[in-house]
């Protein structure tokens, strides 16, 4: 056994890029500014980085405290459904004020996602909103197609359709894992779950506008999957293979759909990496230590979940201030935001994770615990 290390770390950077691409896309600084384009997809991969993350640590789960189903879906519910409640009523009620902030076109035809804010507040306004609500208090939004309910997947908090995507995940990995134990059943549920991928891609399971549907997400879980079922039959590393990686990182060019599963490759190679005896190696070794291993990084991974969900109505708050009642420009705007929502959205991570997250986690450990028998006294 060895310990996976980094693994919080790396969710916290990850949480990061896409609270930067946010401030940069929601205040049109990615347009103005050349070259910046390259942030979408920065945050398109980070958080499928993230369900392969979730599909290596949900199988872990699995193999090593195997649980009755209701225990687990209940911890895993726990785990995730306070913070998400609470930053769904922060993000509806940020909606409205995204509304009031863009629809006047402040920026004129700069302004950022124009079109889409206008589809999302007249769908809201013709009977969507508790349709909407409906899906996002089930967690189950992300399963919608938008040809049904309206980018049901992006709807009052954006960030969540990969939380719903995860929830999808979580109820169903632990009949998975039962089907992938012995070789026929490990065929038939593979051949099972990449028909499922290839049946969403050919769009027959409706129109969605990021994988937030179980089976689109197929590969990334399944990778995630694989990674840890095999960790323990690959040998320790002495020296990291980087000729490997360089390569790995050369076939992204022919194609960007790679770049998340050469990032893992590249993240579950340094945490194979023990006792380096290269120079190369040992300095990779040390700066991706101080990068995802120490203590600053463990801190940020802690708080990488709220991070990531309430990043999104801090920043649609700041942008009310800066249009609405100082009537900033897009780059004022921009230089506020960049300022202001690291800093809000860490403080707010912070509440979030001592007042709700970390409070319900502790109660789910609590749950399902054999009562303790009490020595009889004389």
């Amino acid at each position: 056994m060895f310990r996976f290390k980094g693994i919080e770390g790396l969710r916290g950077w990850l949480a990061c890029v896409v609270v930067v691409y946010h401030v940069f896309s929601a205040t049109g600084a990615n347009v103005s500014f050349g070259g910046l384009h390259a942030l979408t997809k920065a945050a398109d991969y980070a958080v499928l980085v993230f369900v392969i993350i979730s599909g290596f640590v949900i199988t872990h789960l699995l193999l090593t405290r195997p649980e009755p189903y209701g225990a687990y879906v209940t911890r895993r519910f726990l785990r995730i459904y306070p913070v998400y409640v609470v930053c769904l009523v922060l993000g509806i009620m940020t909606t409205y004020l995204n509304f009031e902030t863009f629809l006047g076109a402040p920026w004129g035809a700069e302004t950022p996602y124009l079109e889409r804010i206008q589809h999302q507040f007249d769908n809201l306004q013709h009977g969507g909103f508790f349709p909407h609500l409906l899906a996002h208090l089930s967690l189950l939004h992300g399963a919608i197609p938008s040809d049904r309910l309206f980018e049901s997947q992006l709807m009052f908090l954006s960030t969540a359709w990969s939380l719903s995507l995860e929830w999808q995940f979580y109820l169903l990995a632990p009949l998975v894992m039962v089907g992938l134990r012995g070789t026929w059943r490990a065929a038939l549920t593979t051949a099972a779950a990449f028909g499922c991928f290839l049946a969403y891609r050919s769009g027959w399971f409706g129109d969605f506008v990021l994988p937030s549907f179980l089976p689109g997400a197929v590969p990334y879980f399944a990778t995630g999957i694989a990674t840890r079922m095999l960790i323990y039959k690959v040998p320790r590393l002495n020296a990291y293979p980087g000729i490997i990686v360089l390569i790995a990182c050369g076939l992204c060019i022919v194609s960007n759909k790679l770049i998340p599963f050469v990032a893992w490759f590249a993240f579950i190679a340094w945490m194979l990496l023990e006792h380096p005896t290269g120079r190369l190696s040992l300095a990779i070794q040390n700066g991706v230590d101080v990068l995802l291993d120490s203590r600053v990084a463990q801190r940020l991974g802690d708080l990488s979940y709220p991070i990531y969900l309430v990043h999104l109505p801090v920043l649609q708050a700041i942008l009310f201030v800066c249009v609405r009642t100082f009537g900033l420009g897009m780059l004022e705007t921009f230089a506020v935001a960049a300022v202001l929502t690291p800093a809000l959205t860490l403080v707010a991570a912070i509440v979030l994770h001592r007042y709700v997250e970390a409070p319900f986690i502790a109660y789910g450990r609590t749950l399902f615990r054999a009562p303790s028998v009490v020595a009889p006294t004389n």
